[in-house]
């Protein structure tokens, strides 16, 4: 077998995975309609990225190499660590190093979260996968709430409440 018949068949694969077998009948439909394929959306596509800028390409749509051991064994952890690394990776929430190095000290006190926020996500990744499912589920819902909260008013104070772990201190406004 030829490297470029594995190069295809690898290709498919991961177009099997992102679209639903109707999608792709409808796309292989339009394809044979359109006498350029070029042409199909009416416009010329942009060039591709090339494979080695694909690599480098941080997709949140595919999970990392990291999670790949977890799929099989247990697919609930599996879900709850694919969400986390999607939001984890897009920014949405702990948009800093120093706030994915506090959280992964909340798990383990010799967490170091490294340089970049790249790294700090691997290593907290890495961390969480040794948790049990319902810890990790609590904390992608305290993730979620902190956002929610974050985004309200009074929003910093109620994050940083959560980033440090409790929400038993008093309400600064009324101790005016």
């Amino acid at each position: 077998m030829s490297d470029r018949i594995r190069k295809a068949a690898l290709w498919l694969a991961l177009l099997r995975e992102e679209f639903s077998a109707a999608e792709l009948t409808a796309a292989t439909a339009l394809l044979d309609r359109v006498s350029d394929p070029l042409r199909v959306g009416g416009e010329v596509p942009k060039p591709r990225a090339t494979s080695s800028a694909l690599r480098g390409m941080s997709g949140t749509k595919r999970p990392s190499k990291l999670l790949e051991g977890i799929r099989e064994v247990d697919p609930k952890k599996y879900e709850t660590l694919i969400q986390l690394e999607a939001v984890l990776k897009s920014g949405s929430v702990l948009p800093t190093v120093r706030e994915i190095g506090s959280i992964g000290m909340r798990f383990d006190k010799t967490f170091t979260p490294g340089k970049s926020r790249r790294d700090a996500v691997s290593r907290l990744l890495r961390l969480l996968i040794t948790r049990d499912t319902a810890e990790l589920a609590a904390f992608a819902e305290q993730l979620e709430t902190g956002t929610q909260e974050r985004d309200a008013p009074d929003g910093y104070l109620k994050l940083a409440r959560f980033i440090i772990g409790t929400t038993t201190h008093s309400d600064p406004s009324a101790e005016e």
